[in-house]
């Protein structure tokens, strides 16, 4: 394989990791602003929309709507509306909001507009939920979403974007799919516990795998269906559902339960195939299976204490990033504040997955972020440029199974991440060190546990580059690091004048790759 980029494999793969570096905000974004014009435009939203709640308040217990079910119900709608711009402001924050995040908070916008219309209240807080019109008109402006306001006190209000659907099928026919899966999952369970319940698995590490596989395949349904009820569903969505499914399918391969068991299995698995067909992801049980063996005698999936494997990030033993951002800048200036927290909050979010390989100084590793990069944990010193133009000083090494990389000359972008095998190899901490000279010369530290789900490193877990739309409808992927197999024909277009007569053996020069359309941009060096 050859790589594009090489020189900055090991600072740019955690950047990409969000392990680090705030490089990976040069990608493009959907929103015509820069970072900080959109994100002073959702500050002023939430700003106009707590004045109007306060307005509000006071208008209701005032009027003959106090204590109704009209003040329960503006209420709700308000909630309602906070709710989907936390959202949308937790979703730019980590880099990561669509023009369908600022389509749901107008969609919550238009019950509280259609409310006011209909519904005479005073003066002040009609004038201010004229404001909060005005500067959601300006958010929906800077995502490309016009939207038509509702003038008849009707729920109506629209987008004129045109959303193309990630599905082949009819709505009607996906959602009968998706609770045919949801009701055969019910039954499956059921049989297994039964099967389980009367094997030699009873008791034993292997129920507790197959329990928790078949866990977080509920929970990967149930948010497939919880975003296809919203219209927010992704094949990543149904990816989800399938690799966590994959899991389930290979303890079926290799433990004989009840034929009722493997039967129901078999039928959850037809629909799966389906909804896989539905969302064009092509899905093979043969290849996506990589689950070692969870082992006739009761053995666990959890056999290695190295650092080779898969992990999935656990919430309930991690630190909040949010939080520790908070207390991280609580003393800082008003003014201020806020662009400190969203730039400690995009450098120490974390990703999802985690998939790790190590052959002796040699460590490969990708993250549901990014693909898979390999780099030498030798502990030599190298200076690498960054994308924003900066000199690092990167080293790796490794210290038995930690893995420590560090990063340093430049404070926004200095980094600390070690990674540490736990619970004989069953976890897996992941702390994060991070500087900014606003909050003085202590690190900002994120400790993230990621429980192992896997002894093999699984590639899959990276689904593909996130791709934004731009201003002309193309589709933009975020800058990276790319990796090509052998083979390949690329076009580029030399950056720097090469001639023999100036030429000498050993200069540096870069390319800019034409085609194929995949890569097209990247830089090569």
């Amino acid at each position: 394989m050859n790589r594009i980029r090489q020189t900055i494999s090991v600072a740019l793969v955690f950047a990409m990791l969000s392990i680090g570096l705030t490089a990976v905000q040069a990608q493009r974004r959907p929103y015509r602003m820069n970072d900080r014009q959109v994100g002073e435009l959702i500050r002023r939203v939430e700003a106009s929309a707590d004045k109007f709640r306060a307005t509000i308040d006071g208008a209701l217990d005032r009027s003959r709507y106090d204590g109704t079910r009209s003040e329960d119900n503006i209420n709700t709608f308000i909630q309602n509306f906070e709710n989907s711009t936390d959202q949308l402001r937790d979703r730019f924050n980590r880099r990561v909001s669509v023009a369908s995040d600022v389509e749901q908070v107008l969609r919550q916008a238009e019950f509280i507009n259609s409310f006011m219309l209909n519904n005479r209240l005073n003066r002040a807080a009609q004038s201010d939920w004229a404001m909060v019109r005005t500067d959601l008109n300006a958010l929906g402006s800077a995502y490309g979403v016009n939207w038509r306001w509702n003038q008849q006190g009707t729920i109506g209000g629209g987008s004129t974007t045109t959303t193309t659907l990630p599905y082949r099928l009819g709505d009607p026919q996906l959602r009968q799919i998706i609770q045919r899966i949801e009701n055969r999952t019910d039954r499956f369970r059921a049989s297994v516990d039964t099967a389980l319940d009367r094997s030699r698995y009873d008791g034993t590490r292997a129920e507790n795998n197959i329990n928790s596989f078949i866990r977080d395949f509920e929970n990967a349904t149930d948010t497939l269906r919880d975003r296809f009820n919203s219209r927010n569903s992704a094949t990543g969505d149904v990816e989800g559902v399938l690799q966590r499914a994959a899991y389930i399918d290979e303890f079926m391969r290799r433990n004989n339960l009840t034929r009722r068991a493997e039967n129901d299995w078999l039928l959850l698995r037809t629909d799966l195939n389906e909804l896989a067909s539905a969302y064009n992801v092509a899905w093979n049980w043969n290849t996506n299976n990589t689950l070692p063996n969870t082992g006739g005698g009761g053995g666990g999936v959890y056999a290695s204490a190295g650092l080779t494997g898969t992990y999935r990030l656990d919430p309930s033993r991690s630190d909040n990033a949010r939080d520790v951002a908070a207390r991280a800048t609580a003393n800082l200036p008003y003014n201020q504040r806020q662009r400190i927290n969203d730039n400690i909050m995009t450098r120490l979010d974390s990703p999802d997955m985690l998939a790790i390989e190590r052959r002796g100084n040699s460590v490969t590793i990708a993250s549901s972020r990014a693909p898979q990069t390999t780099f030498d944990a030798d502990g030599i010193e190298r200076r690498e440029q960054l994308p924003n133009g900066s000199t690092a000083r990167v080293a790796a090494r490794l210290n038995g199974e930690r893995l420590i990389v560090s990063s340093a000359g430049d404070r926004e972008t200095d980094f600390n991440v070690t990674f540490e095998p736990l619970d004989g190899g069953r976890s897996l901490r992941v702390t994060r060190e991070i500087w900014n000279d606003r909050i003085g010369t202590s690190p900002v530290v994120v400790r993230n546990i990621y429980n192992r789900t896997s002894d093999a490193a699984q590639w899959n877990v990276y689904t593909g580059a996130q791709t934004y739309p731009s201003e002309t409808g193309s589709v933009n992927t975020a800058t990276g690091d790319y990796v090509i197999p052998n083979g390949q024909t690329i076009v580029a277009t030399l950056n720097t004048d090469l001639t023999t007569k100036t030429s000498q053996v050993g200069d540096r020069f870069t390319m800019t790759v034409r085609e194929p359309s995949q890569f097209e941009g990247a830089v090569i060096e």
